[in-house]
């Protein structure tokens, strides 16, 4: 079997694996403790960061479906990428009405650079969403011309978005925590 033909699952499986060992804490998170304390939303920080890296992961596979010419998996990994897109969008929703915004802490040139990363991810996620319709819907009308030029720039403002997302998460919740002091 050709590596790229199991690289994509594995990039996910990978996911999932790291977010287990390196992300959460040994007893920070069980679905015990989300049964007895419903109020516990300390878990959804962890579980968008999970989804921007599928994700991208996602992405990554249909972008290289379509570069070997494989015109049937490319919109199966994309129309994935967009049902894990919904996913996150809800759960960034949740995240946000049930956890509110954290100030990132420090005064100094990392949270000026988080900052600038931050506003350009703010409005490049919202920018990139109806793109993301107008790509889907140039595909369904068979307008693949349209469809493959305004795709590369949605394509690229997606992964964008989805990397720095998790550059966003992992300097949020494990390099500067709001609990974070120099």
């Amino acid at each position: 079997m050709v590596w790229w033909r199991w690289f994509p699952l594995n990039v996910i499986d990978f996911s999932v694996i790291l977010l287990i060992l390196l992300v959460l804490e040994p007893g920070s998170f069980s679905v015990n403790s989300l049964a007895a304390d419903a109020v516990n939303w300390s878990w959804l920080p962890h579980f968008n960061g999970l989804m921007n890296l599928v994700i991208c992961s996602l992405l990554t596979a249909g972008y290289l479906a379509i570069r070997r010419g494989n015109k049937t998996q490319h919109p199966k990994w994309m129309v994935t990428a967009c049902v894990f897109g919904a996913i996150f969008l809800v759960g960034y929703i949740l995240q946000t009405v049930m956890l509110g915004h954290q100030k990132f802490p420090g005064d100094d040139w990392v949270r000026v650079f988080f900052l600038t990363v931050l506003t350009s991810h703010t409005i490049l996620a919202v920018l990139v969403v109806p793109c993301i319709f107008v790509v889907l819907r140039l595909a369904m009308r068979g307008a693949f011309e349209k469809h493959k030029r305004f795709a590369r720039v949605t394509l690229a403002i997606w992964v964008y978005v989805s990397v720095t997302g998790l550059y966003i998460y992992l300097m949020n919740n494990h390099v500067r925590p709001a609990e974070w002091h120099p």
